[in-house]
């Protein structure tokens, strides 16, 4: 049963890992790219921290 339970919540992680990597997917290649430090490159960033 704990196997079970840490599959699911695994898929449940990496579907929202998933999810935030499209955003920043879409906003880096929708969006204007006019970030001051960045300059012409992408402008969302994603950076997955463990806890």
């Amino acid at each position: 049963m704990k196997k079970r339970l840490a599959k699911k919540i695994e898929k449940m992680r990496r579907k929202k890992v998933h999810e935030a990597l499209e955003i920043v997917l879409e906003i880096n290649t929708t969006q204007a790219r006019a970030q001051s430090k960045t300059g012409c490159k992408p402008t969302a960033f994603f950076e997955r921290t463990t806890a």
